[in-house]
């Protein structure tokens, strides 16, 4: 150790153990003086001392301390040390990173002999079920994409399943164990998944992994990034429950990083439930865990490893329909696309030229930008890049030649054109050549590459020449551009009055030569929030992997695997603290709720309701509600359950209610009046067994068995009044069900695209507890129009049926109350035939508040009774939705509606249609 650093590492610890003092009063301020500050302000140090308060900097300045600050009781002498603001890594995948330090690392494969080795010792390992390695190379195949029948004695590992991942992020390998287990023998002959196939898998079997385990891997993440010098990332994991995770362990003070989460565009469930999760209650952001927008990929990777390829990056994975579409809904968060090619680059310009209302989009990697960078900055786009890409310029000229490659990589270009791109790693993925956890993930690394041009050992990157870029951007790249990125340049990425205190000190200052460069540079502590968070006089990452660098270790270091927070390291913290996640159950939403409501027929309601559903297209779906009406001392209670996509092709499905509320009873048809009722006094049973077969991406088939069961006993009134038009009342039912439907819908929680059509026919050979063939068909359509994207949503539907053969009450439709005609009570209209057609218009209000207006037309009729386009039935009114913690998917519905002859007052759960 040089007695430079000896001296500087001496004179922090005591700078340390002071600021232990100050702990008690967080309110005291600070004052950091005497160093050499790179504030973010400009592009080189420019202060000397600055002032922390709490958790925010208050003054900064350079030369002469005022009166006011040089007074304070607190002072620290930083002796010449360098500080910069927190480096920030804006497009991360945390996770996946974090999961990789406790899986099989591949990246040192070299051979087919070595790889059988490092999979068989994975397995003594398993993940959960699967056996998982990553950062699998090309080196070992002569640079061939993994088959079948490139290594079938190594993936065969006795019939376990196995998932690799490729260290492009782009490309991964099942073996047929693996396949067999998801379902996929059929979709593939060779092992191979790419871009959506293969992240698909990913979620499928990181939906089984364990809370603690995802604990474990934040925390172990966490280790590296603060050694590293990060303060806040942009994560790209895309799992709500991941984000949950990530404020539970926040308010549990052991991670400390801040976070802004991204949701994946392709499902957009997740861009509904993480701005939530993002912000308290009342929708105000927090100030460590933020939500900023969606996440597309329009392209694949530059390293697609296909010589054959047209263009570096591939064909555009998205239509300009697909773009516009993606901007539209992205507000006011904005759409960040991954773009690596041309042809992807120019439809999203193309699109997003014609936008008015300009969002804070973002390019990310942008590997294809260089001769675009004009127009990029014309369009006010944030950028980032991956500076470690340069060490594969020379595998990209050899995949591509150097006429396709040559405008690969211009980093130069953008900054030129005053882009201001962030500096990223998208680790564990975005670089062929990682040899290290440092060099895949340190900000410091990163900026080695893309300002030096050079290798850690030294070598100059071939190619490399005329696409580095000066230390003073890539300082800004790793801070304040990282922030602007993130959407947190207002907060973040400078040491300035009003920014958090987040800051990191270099044993060097990166802009003294003759010290063995950036490579060399080490993080001597950082800070978050004005809090010592890293300390590399007691412990640093570096260390810690040391012993797992000279070979592949299986399951990663030994040392990482109960590793905790830096400020209680040691595999007893990380123990016991996950004592508090074992009931913790995910990927789900669990949303309970109390039951407090009116319906003009029933009066007061009081009860409970459970909601549980998958932040996945696949998982377990379902709610149980039970409620009583006080005044009429009865009861309901339901329960709903599916698996939606128990396998690729198949959910199944079940429903049951029961029910004994007195309802109302007019007669039969459409011209009821409303003075002519008497109240039922049913019990009465409801269910349905089956399940929906997935044909296409968005067509299914539905196939369920029905039951029902009714005794009321004032069938003999009913009888009385409408005889053979009602039928038979009382008794059991059986039938069977079989429906077709196309779902175009994004969620079916509140939709705001897309639309639902059915087409449905009923067979019910059992009724009244006797064998009665009754033949009912109809329709069901759904279509969602946004008048002004995102949240401005018009919703019309349609819906009708017939029905041939003997009558009953039970298989009889009806018209009135929550779900049908509003305006009206319910039971209403009856008959055997229907059509009913309505229109909302759904509008946000406030935070989780959203209102709506509403207009319904419907008519009921007999089979003998039809007097064609007379007697329509007309409703109307308005409308409240109440989203419900903790992520506000499951809405609160009230509404008052009217029509000709009754009002009232109506509650229920989600939206009407």
């Amino acid at each position: 150790m040089n007695r430079r650093l000896f001296g500087t590492i001496a004179c922090l610890y005591v700078l340390f153990q002071s600021h232990l003092s100050f702990a008690a009063d967080s309110s005291a301020a600070i004052l950091y003086h005497h160093g050499e500050i790179f504030s973010g302000a400009s592009a080189s140090p420019d202060a000397d001392w600055f002032v922390v308060q709490g958790e925010r900097v208050v003054a900064v300045g350079k030369g002469h301390v005022p009166e006011e600050w040089d007074n304070l009781s607190n002072k620290i002498d930083l002796h010449g040390a360098f500080v910069a603001p927190g480096f920030i890594d804006a497009h991360i995948h945390f996770v996946d990173g974090g999961l990789s330090l406790l899986q099989t690392d591949l990246g040192q494969i070299r051979n087919q002999t070595d790889l059988a080795k490092q999979l068989e010792h994975a397995s003594r390992e398993p993940i959960g079920d699967w056996i998982i390695a990553r950062n699998l190379g090309l080196s070992w195949s002569g640079g061939k994409l993994p088959f079948h029948q490139d290594f079938p004695d190594i993936a065969a590992l006795n019939g376990k399943p196995l998932f690799v991942a490729l260290n492009d992020g782009h490309h991964f390998y099942l073996n047929e164990a693996g396949l067999k287990k998801l379902g996929l023998s059929d979709k593939t002959s060779t092992g191979l998944l790419t871009d959506e196939e293969g992240w698909n898998v990913l979620r499928r079997i990181y939906e089984k992994l364990s809370p603690n385990l995802l604990v474990k891997a934040m925390l172990a993440a966490q280790d590296a990034a603060l050694s590293f010098g990060m303060t806040a990332i942009g994560d790209n994991t895309f799992f709500p429950h991941h984000m949950a995770q990530y404020g539970r362990l926040q308010k549990q003070r052991r991670f400390h990083l801040r976070v802004s989460s991204r949701s994946y565009g392709k499902e957009p469930i997740t861009g509904q439930i993480m701005p939530r999760i993002g912000a308290n209650y009342w929708g105000k952001k927090k100030k460590s865990l933020q939500y900023f927008g969606p996440k597309y990929f329009i392209d694949t990777t530059l390293m697609n490893s296909d010589p054959a390829s047209l263009e570096p990056a591939g064909e555009p994975q998205l239509l300009l329909d697909d773009v516009r579409h993606a901007f539209e809904f992205s507000k006011p968060f904005g759409a960040a696309f991954h773009v690596q090619g041309r042809e992807g680059l120019e439809r999203i310009l193309a699109v997003h030229a014609k936008r008015e209302l300009r969002t804070p989009d973002v390019l990310d990697h942008c590997g294809r930008c260089g001769p675009f960078a004009d127009a990029i900055a014309a369009q006010e786009f944030r950028v980032t890049i991956l500076p470690r890409q340069l060490l594969d310029l020379p595998e990209l000229h050899q995949i591509y030649g150097s006429s396709k490659a040559q405008d690969l990589l211009q980093f130069p270009e953008l900054f030129r054109a005053g882009v201001e791109p962030a500096l990223t790693s998208d680790w564990p993925y975005g670089m062929s050549n990682a040899s290290s956890v440092e060099l895949a993930l340190a900000p410091l690394s990163g900026m080695a590459v893309v300002v030096s041009g050079k290798t850690p050992d030294g070598n100059i990157i071939p190619f490399s020449k005329g696409r580095t870029i000066d230390l003073s951007d890539a300082m800004l790249g790793h801070t304040r551009y990282g922030a602007q990125a993130i959407g947190r340049g207002h907060d973040l990425g400078q040491i300035a009055p009003g920014h958090f205190a987040d800051f990191v000190l270099l044993d060097h200052s990166p802009f003294t030569p003759g010290t063995g460069g950036l490579y060399s540079r080490r993080v001597i502590a950082t800070f978050v929030g004005g809090e010592q968070v890293y300390d590399a006089t007691k412990t640093h990452f570096k260390m810690l992997i040391d012993a797992g660098d000279a070979g592949v270790v299986p399951g990663g270091p030994a040392s990482l695997r109960g590793a905790g927070s830096p400020k209680a390291a040691g595999p007893a913290s990380v123990q016991n603290f996950e004592m508090g996640f074992r009931k913790e159950r995910q990927p789900y939403g669990l949303t309970p709720s109390p039951v407090i409501g009116y319906d003009p027929t029933l009066g007061p309601i009081l009860g409970g309701a459970l909601f549980f559903y998958a932040y996945t297209p696949r998982g377990l779906n379902g709610d149980v509600q039970t409620m009583m009406a006080p005044k009429q001392g009865r009861g309901q209670g339901a329960i709903t359950l599916e698996y939606a996509k128990l396998t690729p092709h198949f959910t199944p499905q079940f429903f049951i209610d029961i029910d004994s509320f007195r309802n109302h009873y007019y007669g039969v048809g459409n011209t009821t009046p409303s003075e002519a009722l008497f109240d039922t006094d049913p019990l009465r049973v409801e269910g349905k067994l089956g399940c929906r077969i997935h044909l296409f991406e968005s067509v299914s088939l539905g196939t369920y068995g029905l039951y029902s069961f009714l005794d009321d006993r004032m069938a003999s009134d009913i009888l009385q009044q409408s005889g053979e038009a009602e039928g038979i009342v009382n008794g059991h039912g059986a039938g069977g069900r079989l429906e077709v439907t196309h779902d175009t819908r994004e969620t079916n929680f509140s939709p705001r695209y897309g639309g639902k059509r059915t087409l449905w026919v009923e067979e019910w050979m059992w009724q009244g507890s006797d064998v009665r063939p009754r033949s009912r068909l109809g329709f069901e359509v759904a279509q969602f129009f946004p008048v002004l994207p995102p949240n401005v949503v018009l919703a019309l539907r349609s819906e009708g049926g017939l029905s041939f053969g003997d009558r009953s009450y039970f298989t009889n439709y009806a018209l009135g109350g929550i779900k049908r005609l509003r305006g009206y009570y319910s039971n209403r209209f009856r008959g055997d035939h229907y059509l009913l057609g309505g229109s909302e218009l759904r509008f946000p209000i406030w935070s989780f508040i959203s209102g709506v207006a509403f207009a319904e037309a419907g008519k009921v009729w007999a089979k003998d009774q039809d007097d064609g386009l007379k007697n329509i039935a007309l409703a109307g009114g308005g409308g409240l939705r109440f989203g419900l913690p903790p992520d506000y998917r499951i809405k609160l519905r009230f509404d008052i509606a009217a029509s000709k002859d009754q009002w009232g007052i109506f509650f229920a759960f989600n939206e009407a249609f």
